[in-house]
């Protein structure tokens, strides 16, 4: 009777063992559950905006200046010939006194200094014999780079009871002038407006 007794008392201890999932004093664990937001989420959605993009940009651009051509001027070369009588064509040294008229030629040299630029000159010319004088038309030459001209002024008259030469002045009256020009590198910064577009997060609900 005995043994009966201690087998069934085992046996219901060890059921009780068997149905007891949680030791004793610890409080069962249920995972974390996260509360409900009221139906809304973050989403990812494209914002247009609007940025100043700038760039530099190199250029050539012309630049010009108004330039004086470097020249040089020979000194006055005067000849005075007799244009009358036995003596027409000789030096009116050699026949002072036997030549009624004569002619008074003056030339002089302009030499364009410049070395890249054509320039125009002009020259002109006044004739003094006694108490009169004489003023010439001015001439004007193209000279070339590097190359000489020669203004060539004559003027005639007569030697008079009292023979006389002439006398003569030439001046320079316009130098050369001309655009010089050169290209010049500069640089210029320009900006627009340039439409782009980001990611951003925005809530949505339903």
């Amino acid at each position: 009777m005995n043994k009966y007794y201690i087998i069934g008392a085992l046996m219901l201890i060890f059921i009780a063992g068997c149905i007891q999932t949680t030791v004793p004093g610890e409080t069962p664990t249920t995972p974390p559950t996260t509360p409900p937001a009221g139906g809304c989420r973050m989403v990812p959605v494209e914002q247009p905006y609007t940025e100043e993009e700038c760039i530099d940009i190199t250029y050539t651009e012309e630049e010009c200046n108004m330039k004086e051509l470097e020249y040089t001027a020979s000194p006055v070369v005067k000849i005075d010939l007799c244009v009358s009588g036995s003596c027409t064509g000789r030096s009116i040294s050699e026949c002072f006194y036997s030549c009624n008229s004569a002619m008074t030629r003056c030339r002089m040299n302009i030499t364009n200094k410049d070395e890249k630029y054509p320039g125009i000159w002009m020259v002109g010319a006044s004739f003094g014999y006694m108490e009169a004088s004489f003023v010439k038309n001015p001439q004007t030459a193209e000279i070339p780079p590097g190359e000489t001209y020669t203004f060539d002024f004559e003027q005639m008259y007569d030697m008079g009871q009292l023979p006389t030469i002439a006398s003569c002045t030439l001046t320079v009256l316009y130098p050369a002038v001309v655009r010089d020009c050169v290209q010049v590198e500069r640089t210029r910064t320009d900006c627009l407006n340039v439409s782009k577009v980001r990611i951003v997060q925005q809530q949505v609900c339903d």
